[in-house]
């Protein structure tokens, strides 16, 4: 994997630096994220999750949101988005015209050393989809939003925290 640089801020979100992916996580630096939370129709019933690959350095194997990932340096949120977009389901392919909404913007630290700008955008798109195998241990799957949150909150375990954490931030919608 090569070491990626992202744009580092300080604790009032103001941009003060760079770093790599190592020295981010390592020091617990900053850094920015963008994440797309994508559903089939307007309907907002069907939820498409991912399945993070094995090899994967964090959640390996779990489910998760539809797609995301850190922004490079000197990246927008709206470029990361469609980046993560374009890497984790389209790889291959061109992107598709997908609306995306920004609809939340917090602070995640979902594990230890990751401090995180997260942007959460959603879309409608029903498919098809091409996924890169490295980062996705089987195709993306729909699952029945209603499914998801009760599933979650008797199998906590099977799911990344982030995904809890964006279901609480930009949905609030209460896990216990």
């Amino acid at each position: 994997m090569i070491d990626e640089v992202y744009d580092i801020f300080n604790d009032a979100w103001e941009k003060i630096g760079m770093a790599t992916w190592t020295e981010v996580h390592a020091r617990g630096l900053l850094h920015e994220n963008a994440t797309i939370m994508i559903f089939k129709d307007v309907t907002k019933n069907e939820f498409l999750v991912q399945h993070r690959g094995s090899g994967m350095a964090h959640d390996p194997g779990k489910l998760t949101n539809s797609a995301g990932g850190h922004l490079l340096a000197g990246m927008s949120a709206d470029e990361g988005a469609r980046k993560e977009l374009q890497e984790e389901l389209f790889a291959g392919h061109e992107l598709p015209n997908i609306s995306l909404t920004k609809i939340k913007t917090f602070l995640n630290e979902d594990f230890p050393g990751n401090r995180e700008i997260l942007n959460v955008y959603e879309g409608v798109y029903p498919g098809p989809f091409y996924f890169e195998e490295k980062e996705l241990e089987h195709p993306p799957e729909w699952m029945l939003w209603d499914d998801l949150i009760t599933d979650l909150r008797a199998q906590p375990e099977k799911y990344t925290q982030v995904l809890k954490n964006i279901l609480k931030e930009a949905y609030h919608i209460s896990l216990n």
